[in-house]
């Protein structure tokens, strides 16, 4: 999280990768095939994948802008999908004006990280940080519920 640009390049290259990697994958199914299972879509498919991996490692700089925006609209829409709820929402629930609130929060994000690339990366970077961090909590959380049902599980079974 301390270097975002870094970071979405990274997350940038590994996405080239995978999806270059996904079109030779299909590439190879559709070759190793018998002529009567081989459908043209599946072809084409592939060669465009294929394609549009090897554009994306060519041009990481376009490639990371395409994960800003594709980041920030997914923000923008689910800011306006909270915006709307709340709102319709704030006389019966107190808590519907919170939710008005943090959807308009989150379409300024949104349209701020869709124009400007450095606070794209910057959201990017803090999302995905944010989640490795919740993920970690988690697997925590479930080692030790993991553990309870193991010893209530054995102490059933001597008893």
């Amino acid at each position: 999280m301390n270097h975002p640009a870094e970071m979405l390049a990274g997350l940038s290259f590994w996405l080239g990768i995978l999806t270059l990697a996904g079109g030779v994958v299909g590439l190879l199914g559709y070759f190793s095939v018998s002529k009567e299972a081989r459908e043209n879509q599946s072809l084409i498919w592939s060669v465009l994948t294929s394609l549009l991996g090897i554009v994306m490692l060519s041009n990481l700089l376009a490639t990371m802008k395409l994960i800003t925006i594709v980041f920030g609209l997914w923000m923008l829409s689910t800011g306006l999908y909270l915006a709307i709820q709340g709102w319709s929402l704030r006389e019966a629930l107190r808590v519907g004006w919170v939710i008005f609130g943090l959807g308009v929060l989150a379409v300024i994000g949104g349209v701020m990280i869709v124009f400007d690339m450095g606070k794209g990366a910057i959201g990017v970077s803090v999302f995905l940080g944010l989640q490795a961090v919740l993920a970690g909590i988690g697997f925590i959380i479930l080692a030790f519920l993991k553990r309870f049902v193991v010893k209530k599980m054995s102490g059933s079974i001597r008893g």
